[in-house]
């Protein structure tokens, strides 16, 4: 039969319009007159150029057998004819999405990317569940257009995430797009808008970011990780060694660690903590990954802050208040860094706020929206500080003044410095200034003045804090503005330990933390500042009493117990103690969502779902499943969904889904167990984890329950039926156990040890009972929500037969074929789910005059349009379905 040996020759079936067109065929010049059917075909085969123009690409069924038999060209290597193929589709059906993508991935090795590009352009969004879309993308980047690729990558569909694959290409992506922009910082702000930039920043790190939940954890919070950007060291100091010291002396367990050294070892040790604080880190990729890494492993996340350097409408400060100390490059360059500040702390479940007015702004941006304030304080080198400090100078009164960083020094070229020299000019002989930090030149302050000392900025806090004791008069000057509202009290705090007085500006937090007169003095303006440090210097008793009064207050609100206790209760706020602890329960399954393969997994979710919703308050969850495209076998990972933490293991490569052995899955588990200790584990379909995630829990005496799915534990078959379609059943009964293969008797060792032994329905419990199983009871699976059908009008005088389960031999696959091909059914057409087509695909077939179309399998969200798209239902199985 030439047709058949057509179809086996190139793997491509014939439709009827090309046979239609063979006739024009023949006509060509490189055919023999009066060529037969044979011969016509053969060079159909061989040689499709020129010959095929006489084929109409227009007419319905030529346009895919052309793209098919491209498609066997490219795979013979010919890809000058592929491409002439697919040409001819495009010349007919501009924009055609199979011919369009096909030439695309053709010429793709040929580094043509701009027609690429135009190719891909022209393909449906939907139209391969995002894989066009990803490479499509990627080439945008290739060719440094940026912008188009993060425009194209916001239209992915939701299902990509269930590709492990297409999601780490996703991902990838705004990894490149970040890096290409932070690598070439200065020609990307000399070369765009600062807010457009900032915007592509943002896309990009939010690209790179996979989404993922946070669930919710009942166990105390005890052990804390504290992950410093350590840039600075004075906010290091205040909100990173100092919080370690604060949760040590309220007894929790706390450790340190470097943003620039200690990533990777963090990222090692998540299991040993029950939150991270991630204090003032930008969200560099890296950073990313262990912020989303430590939020799905269930830890509480803290995002600690000390500025409003995550608000683009308020930071930087105009480069007007830095009085020349940095450029405008400079400037733009600490604008960029903006998003990846906000993006990190829009990350973390919670936020730590050095002021109220941080914590507001904050409010907004973290994902909970709950905010703690937790001021600078005291921590162990102030108290060292403290007791070293050597005696004041009985000398001049000393008024100091210290600034390290560059901004803010508008302030005090405006108010402090004349207020300074005025001060100076009143008490000849009586004051000397101190004044430590990066200044530019003196407008009303002479420094070679015999009482003028100007020091360089001290990065030493010892060193710093000696300078700051042998002080009289402590003065801090900052503009109006939300972003000084912003500052801590930390000026007013280093003096108030030695017991000196402070002169600060009345910004919202001096104002929240200062009574004037009693606790230091409020000045808002050069008259202001000069009358207060007047009255400082002409009384020594109102000198003594303030600072008395500020450091005995700083001593009882700002010491190690009082702070240790702040953070105590901010975390009894996140995780609030339970009189009775939540049991554990582990499940245990072949996948989760988002991989949502087979029937057991979606029965699974819906059970996950439907315990946290009954008996959240009773029971914490947590998932073992596999990994579909993992990187490296037996990799753990975690991530988070329906409100239980998924953890998922990548099996080695090319594991037998009857394989009920596999000594490294058995570690696996037993790792897990010591990190979840779970009082009780339901497994259920548990091909490619294998029976040996059972071996620990029987080392540990942990009860289990197992339902049974498929022939996976009666049978040598995966749906029971041997080659020849017999039921093929091990025999459990008490006197075969012994002639038993290997495999069932380790089948039968973890079934008997099992608390319980379920199956889906009475039928199938019945069958395990007849091969043996005595100790079976039946919980049906149930009914999930359903999903209401979308309805879609099919051909008038057709009725739409639909086949869900699979083109396998024991979903009926054949058997159904095999009754269409009996009989030409001129009023039927037929919709087949082939789970072996990949995402995307399809592909037109006619059985005995009735047109069948094979699509993939779709997405648990999709099922309503599916339905909606059938008239009638087909489930001709030929095995005991379980359900």
């Amino acid at each position: 039969n030439p047709l058949v040996w057509f179809q086996m020759r190139t793997g491509v079936r014939l439709p009827q319009a090309v046979l239609d067109g063979l006739g024009a065929f023949a006509a060509s010049a490189d055919l023999e007159a009066g060529a037969g059917l044979t011969q016509r075909l053969a060079h159909l085969a061989d040689l499709p150029m020129p010959g095929a123009t006489a084929l109409d690409a227009g007419a319905a069924g030529i346009a895919g057998f052309l793209i098919d038999l491209a498609r066997h060209k490219r795979h013979r290597g010919d890809a000058p004819t592929a491409e002439w193929l697919l040409s001819r589709v495009l010349d007919h059906a501009p924009g055609h999405p199979r011919a369009s993508l096909d030439l695309a991935d053709l010429i793709f090795p040929q580094n043509r990317i701009a027609t690429e590009i135009q190719l891909r352009r022209a393909v449906p969004p939907n139209f391969e569940a995002g894989a066009n879309l990803i490479t499509l993308a990627e080439r945008l980047v290739a060719q440094n257009r940026l912008k188009e690729a993060l425009v194209i990558c916001a239209d992915l569909p939701k299902s990509l995430f269930g590709d492990v694959a297409l999601s780490r290409r996703r991902r990838a992506i705004g990894g490149a797009i970040f890096n290409t922009i932070w690598s070439d910082l200065q020609a990307r702000i000399a070369a765009a808008p600062l807010d457009e930039l900032q915007a592509l920043l943002s896309a990009a790190l939010t690209l790179y970011t996979p989404p993922y939940q946070a669930p919710v954890r009942s166990a105390p919070i005890r052990r804390v990780a504290v992950l410093a950007n350590d840039d600075i060291y004075q906010c290091k100091l205040y909100r990173a060694d100092q919080k370690i010291d604060q949760l040590r002396a309220a007894g929790f367990e706390a450790e340190l660690f470097v943003q620039g050294l200690d990533l990777d070892r963090l990222m090692a040790r998540l299991d040993l903590f029950d939150a991270v604080i991630f204090m003032r880190v930008p969200a560099f990729p890296a950073v990313i990954d262990l912020i989303a890494a430590a939020a799905q492993q269930g830890l509480a996340t803290f995002y600690d802050c000390d500025d409003l350097i995550f608000d683009p409408a308020l930071f930087p400060p105009p480069l007007s208040s830095y009085a020349g100390r940095i450029t405008k490059m400079e400037h733009a360059a600490i604008a960029c860094g903006v998003p990846l500040f906000r993006h990190a702390m829009s990350l973390c479940s919670y936020g730590i706020a050095s002021t109220p007015t941080i914590a507001t702004a904050m409010e907004g941006v973290v994902r909970s929206g709950q905010v703690f304030v937790h001021n600078n304080a005291l921590g162990r080198p102030h108290l060292a500080a403290m007791a070293r400090a050597p005696a004041r100078s009985n000398g001049k009164l000393v008024l100091f003044y210290g600034s390290g960083t560059k901004a803010h020094k508008a302030a005090f070229a405006e108010t402090l410095e004349p207020a300074l020299a005025e001060v100076l000019a009143a008490r000849p002989g009586r004051v000397e200034i101190s004044i430590i930090g990066d200044f530019p030149d003196f407008r009303h302050l002479d420094p070679s003045h015999p009482d003028v000392r100007v020091i360089a900025p001290i990065w030493d806090f010892e060193s710093f804090c000696a300078e700051v004791a042998q002080a009289h008069v402590n003065l801090s000057v900052l503009e109006p503005s939300i972003l000084t509202d912003a500052k801590s009290e930390i000026k007013w705090m280093e003096a108030a330990m030695f017991a000196i007085p402070s002169v600060v500006s009345p910004t919202a937090t001096h104002r929240a933390v200062i009574e004037d007169g009693v606790t230091g003095c409020l000045a808002k303006d050069r008259t202001e500042f000069v009358a207060a440090m007047l009255r400082l210097i002409d009384d020594a008793h109102l000198r003594a009493r303030i600072g008395s009064a500020a450091r005995d207050k700083v001593l009882a609100d700002y010491g190690l117990p009082a702070m240790g206790a702040r953070l105590g209760a901010m975390f009894a706020a996140v995780r609030p103690p339970l009189e009775v602890p939540k049991q554990r329960l582990l499940i245990v399954n072949v996948f989760y969502p988002p991989q949502d393969i087979g029937g057991a997994t979606r029965v699974v979710q819906d059970n996950v779902t439907d315990l946290i919703a009954r008996y959240g308050d009773t029971y914490e969850i947590d998932v073992l499943a596999t990994l579909e495209g993992g990187e490296r076998p037996y990799e753990l990972a975690c991530h988070a969904s329906d409100g239980a933490r998924v953890w998922t293991v990548t099996a080695r490569d090319g594991i037998d889904n009857m394989a009920i052995r596999d000594h490294r899955m058995a570690d696996v588990m037993d790792r897990l167990l010591g990190r979840i200790r779970p009082d009780l584990v339901h497994l259920h379909c548990i091909q490619r984890l294998t029976s040996s995630v059972i071996d620990p829990l029987r080392r540990h005496g942990l009860p289990y329950v197992v339902t049974l799915h498929d022939g996976w534990w009666v049978s040598p078959h995966h749906f029971i039926l041997s080659p020849e379609g017999e039921a093929e059943l091990y025999d459990f009964s008490a006197d075969a156990t012994q002639r038993l293969p290997e495999r069932a008797r380790i089948a039968h060792r973890a079934l008997s040890d099992a608390s319980a032994v379920l199956a889906v329905s009475n039928a199938f419990a019945d069958l395990h009972r007849d091969a043996g199983l005595d100790r079976v009871e039946t919980v049906e699976n149930g009914v999930s929500d359903l999903l209401a059908p979308e309805r879609v009008a099919g051909v008038a005088g057709r009725v739409r037969l639909g086949h869900v389960g699979g083109a396998a031999r024991h979903k009926g696959y054949t058997l159904l074929r095999a009754a269409i091909h009996d009989r030409r059914f001129e009023n039927l057409e037929l919709l087949v789910v082939d789970h072996a087509l990949p995402a995307g695909r399809s592909r037109h077939e006619v059985w005995n005059g009735t047109p069948v179309t094979f699509v993939p399998r779709v997405p648990l969200a999709d099922v309503g349009s599916l339905y909606g798209s059938l008239d009638v239902l087909l489930a001709p199985s030929v095995w005991p379905e379980s359900y």
